[in-house]
């Protein structure tokens, strides 16, 4: 346990092992990911002494507060909240240990001193880095990208309606804002299913909630990719209801990729990705009443549906590998 906790602050034992790495295998460039507890910024250090430049991709906001997913931010805000809202597993200890994990790294400025670069999934990012204190000179944006592969599904002609269907898919815990779908589906006419694929800490909770209120929901399980395709090519459109700010929003990709319109909520990076009334639908984060609104529109409106997820098709092709690379490579090629 104290050497878990030792390795979130600093691992001699780690960056003496990447001095060897580096030492032996002199690479030109690091690109990092998340490397806060397995690996701990220990190794930054080590690569400024080899003078080697370092990319990392932001994927969450660890780097601006000690909680991941901003639990008790605010602009200016003590990060002792974090503590006083337990954010860390429900635990006061817990909490507080990620808070005095940031401020020992923010007094070292062992980021904000051993990274050239920081690449930013979306603007929403790149701008809470910036009022956290990053240099704005040493962020740029690029985002996720995706495969497009025509829906199987949507290619097949056939005289069988399909059956409507609702689906969400990703973690289920609080922040992803499940309950919201299962308070909407209170009041979807009949014929509609809600189909929810994945686990998390809230699957008992909102089964029990289901079972109690007779909802049409089917849980799906965790799904692998071949799966999960399916399930996305068979909705009728696809809901993203997070009730916290995503980094990104790579569930909205990947249905716009399969040719599926998506109702999300306005928080975050998905505004992004949804452009409203175009190739899908904004909701304020935690409105059932909206929520449900967009979801009977949908519903009863299958060719302005149809005009939504052609323009969703368009907007996930704007998102490929080959821009990705292109953009990537240019940016090593900078720090080079």
């Amino acid at each position: 346990m104290f050497h878990v906790i030792g390795r979130m602050f600093w691992s001699f034992e780690v960056a003496k092992k990447f001095n060897q790495l580096l030492t032996d295998t002199k690479p030109d460039l690091i690109h990092i990911h998340n490397i806060y507890h397995q690996l701990s910024p220990s190794l930054l250090s080590v690569a400024k002494r080899h003078g080697i430049p370092v990319v990392m991709t932001v994927h969450d906001y660890k780097l601006i507060w000690p909680d991941y997913l901003l639990c008790g931010y605010a602009p200016g805000a003590s990060y002792w909240n974090v503590v006083r809202q337990r954010c860390t597993k429900g635990s006061y200890m817990k909490s507080a240990l990620v808070v005095l994990e940031k401020m020992f790294h923010d007094w070292l400025s062992v980021y904000q001193k051993n990274i050239d670069l920081f690449l930013a999934p979306s603007e929403f990012v790149k701008e809470k880095l910036i009022v956290g204190g990053y240099d704005e000179k040493k962020i740029r944006v690029l985002p996720h990208f995706i495969e497009v592969i025509k829906s199987k599904v949507n290619s097949q002609k056939s005289t069988v309606k399909a059956p409507l269907s609702i689906l969400y898919f990703g973690r289920l815990s609080k922040e992803k804002g499940v309950d919201i779908l299962l308070d909407m589906m209170q009041n979807i006419g009949s014929g509609v299913e809600l189909r929810i694929a994945g686990e998390g800490p809230e699957l008992e909770s909102l089964k029990s909630k289901v079972q109690s209120r007779k909802l049409a929901v089917r849980f799906l399980g965790r799904l692998d990719q071949e799966k999960l395709q399916h399930e996305i090519d068979r909705a009728t459109f696809v809901v993203a209801p997070s009730i916290v700010p995503e980094t990104f929003g790579y569930s909205i990709l990947e249905s716009f990729a399969r040719g599926k319109t998506v109702i999300a909520s306005r928080i975050g990076a998905f505004p992004e990705l949804v452009a409203d009334g175009k190739n899908g639908f904004l909701i304020p984060p935690g409105d059932v009443k909206s929520f449900g609104e967009k979801a009977m529109y949908l519903v009863a409106h299958p060719r302005e549906r149809k005009d939504l997820e052609k323009h969703a098709l368009v907007s996930a092709k704007q998102y490929t590998a080959e821009r990705h690379a292109v953009a990537l490579l240019g940016y090593y090629h900078d720090m080079l």
